[in-house]
């Protein structure tokens, strides 16, 4: 497999989950309010799509960001597209990267244990997103202070305030 090259793929997608209550707020009372977003960049123009909803987990808001986000590139007809994804998460990134996905659906949706897997609905609707698109990269970015990041939090910050 080669190496990763940001440089080979024009299209990125960010997306992320995060509770606000008038600012960001890391563990928040239960009557907080949940949002997420999810930011394209595509020769320099972004596209975005936010939602608000009361009381969801941090790892449910990242799948919601992600799935929402590639189901808006396939609405586009870009799932031929080379797509790089940023995931804040850092466990959903290596559940992406890693493949655990697709071993958990040969495995009937349970772990190597037998466990059920958490959020079941949403990662079976991810992997079959992620099955559309030829050519889709995953990385952990836990840092966001790029751009995009940039404009991502601004667009939370905005929402919150309605």
């Amino acid at each position: 497999m080669s190496e990763f090259n940001e440089a080979d793929y024009n299209i990125r997608l960010y997306a992320n989950g995060v509770y606000y209550d008038n600012d960001c707020i890391k563990d928040p009372p239960l009557t907080s309010t949940a949002v997420w977003v999810f930011l394209i960049l595509k020769n320099d123009t972004f596209y975005h799509v936010s939602t608000k909803q009361d009381v969801l987990t941090d790892n449910r808001l990242e799948l919601l960001g992600i799935i929402d986000g590639l189901e808006d590139l396939l609405f586009k007809g870009w799932q031929h597209e080379h797509i790089h994804v940023h995931i804040m998460e850092e466990h959903l990134a290596k559940t992406i990267r890693l493949g655990w996905l697709s071993s958990w659906e040969k495995n009937g949706w349970k772990t190597k244990d037998g466990n059920k897997i958490e959020k079941i609905e949403l990662m079976m609707r991810l992997q079959c997103l992620m099955k559309q698109f030829d050519n889709l990269q995953c990385t952990w970015d836990p840092l966001h202070d790029d751009f995009a990041y940039n404009k991502l939090s601004f667009i939370l910050k905005r929402l919150t305030n309605r």
